[in-house]
């Protein structure tokens, strides 16, 4: 989350076109705490999925509704981002306080970091590909040229964004349980998989 930061700090830092819209930027990036307190990862390790979207559906539709009282014009455009992020910052924070069915809070010094290490690091490969796959796009285009084009672009690609979303809901149900038949049956599930001969 701090590299996030620091590296959104360097982009607005040094690109005057970004900086521009640096209130915004900053309001919509909040989305990068609140998506770290959530862990949502854990949600998906013990393969509960009905109370995230119940929880999403909720907060979606609170944001819907505040988006159509105060959202009136274009001198809004930061309350409209404000609106957005609050939709998955509450969910988020729901998350949060929810933590503690499955885990109790302690501060530790003592950790084997190497163990822990690779896995984040292939995880956060994983998580970097899916985002640059999804969002890089629009980023890319709004730094070529201007916001017109930028708004044909995204109201276009509404219909791929979906299935991308779609894409990274399927990763986010198989990815824990691949992990976890990995973890008890170690590589041999995935040598032994009637499927590989066709991927490969």
């Amino acid at each position: 989350m701090l590299l996030a930061y620091l590296g959104l700090a360097a982009c607005l830092l040094f690109s005057s076109k970004l900086r521009e819209y640096g209130p915004l930027i900053w309001t919509l990036s909040s989305s990068i705490i609140f998506t770290t307190l959530g862990c949502e990862w854990l949600y998906a390790i013990h393969e509960e999925y009905g109370y995230p979207a119940l929880r999403n559906i909720c907060f979606q539709i609170l944001s819907l509704i505040l988006l159509l009282t105060y959202v009136k014009d274009e001198s809004d455009l930061l309350l409209y981002a404000w609106t957005t992020v609050a939709g998955s910052a509450g969910a988020n924070l729901i998350n949060f306080l929810r933590l503690r069915k499955y885990c109790t809070w302690s501060l530790t010094w003592r950790f084997s970091w190497q163990q822990h290490l690779l896995p984040i690091l292939v995880l956060f490969a994983n998580s970097l590909v899916d985002l640059l796959y999804v969002r890089a796009d629009v980023a890319q285009l709004g730094v070529m040229t201007s916001d017109y084009y930028v708004g044909l672009y995204s109201v276009a690609s509404k219909v791929t964004a979906l299935l991308k979303q779609l894409l990274g809901a399927v990763i986010v149900v198989t990815v824990p349980r691949l992990a976890y038949l990995y973890g008890q049956k170690g590589g041999e599930f995935f040598k032994n998989w009637p499927g590989r001969s066709q991927i490969y």
